[in-house]
């Protein structure tokens, strides 16, 4: 209204003007001929302002519906992208429920294909102090886990229990220092002693400077340590060098199983009779 008053601001005073010298006239005349002649004269001069107050009101109270419409929209956009975020948090969720049901099974396979009592663990842990080479699972002497039973994946060994409680279990993964797994060279039938050397890295003991061995020469389990299963993988030679100590070769080995990403392990357990698995009959 204001725009239009503004845009019409002549003819609206000289409108006006006249009204109101029409007044004065009708007043001082008093005839009530005049005055309704005067009146009729009035509104057919304030068409234009009714007509444009008509107009200004219609494009007004069409502005406020779209500001509803507009707002109406956006809590729509809201709640559509709320509900966007719960269906893609419950399809992660899924997915990751799948993902270990399948690590599950995995595990349970392994224990088929190497005839070894086990029990499958979840790794809730890493040790601050050894965080690479240390892990804590959550099955213990209840659940039949004892001292030096091996962990173990689809992908190959883990490592070796250390210390047993009554739900729960420390072990050191193969990668640790003080850690050693009886192997063989897959290639060549040869024996070793796999030593972990921190870093995510193994070396290989005794390997005579007669003995050959190669980049990418699988290592496997022996079962000579009667910890590990034997014919498990264990690493794969990433590095051979004839500058050793003595009379042996320098061999570093990377482990198969991906150490830093575990989640689920299975530990071996005794058998029935309590004979410890690898333990050789009398």
């Amino acid at each position: 209204m204001l725009s239009f008053l503004v845009r019409h601001k002549n003819p609206v005073l000289f409108g006006l003007a006249v009204v109101s010298i029409l007044l004065v006239l009708s007043a001082q005349a008093g005839g009530r001929h005049a005055f309704e002649t005067i009146r009729r004269g009035a509104a057919v001069l304030l068409v234009p302002l009714e007509q444009g107050g008509s107009v200004l009101w219609r494009a007004a109270a069409g502005r406020v519906e779209e500001v509803r419409e507009l707002a109406g929209a956006r809590r729509e956009n809201d709640r559509l992208r709320l509900e966007v975020r719960r269906l893609e948090a419950e399809l992660a969720k899924a997915g990751e429920s799948e993902r270990e049901a399948e690590r599950l099974a995995a595990l349970v396979q392994l224990a088929r294909q190497t005839s070894v009592p086990t029990v499958p663990a979840r790794v809730v842990a890493r040790h601050p102090t050894n965080w690479f080479n240390a892990v804590t699972i959550d099955r213990g002497e209840t659940q039949g886990v004892e001292r030096e039973a091996a962990l173990l994946v689809p992908s190959g060994v883990v490592g070796r229990v250390v210390s047993v409680r009554a739900g729960s279990a420390d072990a050191l993964l193969i990668t640790d220092p003080r850690s050693a797994v009886a192997v063989r060279n897959a290639r060549t039938r040869d024996e070793a002693i796999m030593e972990g050397r921190g870093r995510g890295r193994c070396r290989l003991a005794y390997v005579g400077q007669g003995q050959e061995v190669r980049e990418g020469d699988l290592m496997v389990t022996s079962g000579m340590d009667e910890i590990f299963p034997p014919g498990l993988p264990a690493g794969k030679v990433v590095r051979v060098s004839g500058k050793g100590v003595g009379l042996f070769q320098e061999v570093e080995v990377e482990p198969v199983a991906r150490l830093q990403a575990l989640d689920e392990v299975a530990a071996t357990k005794r058998e029935a009779g309590g004979k410890k698995q690898g333990e050789k009959k009398p």
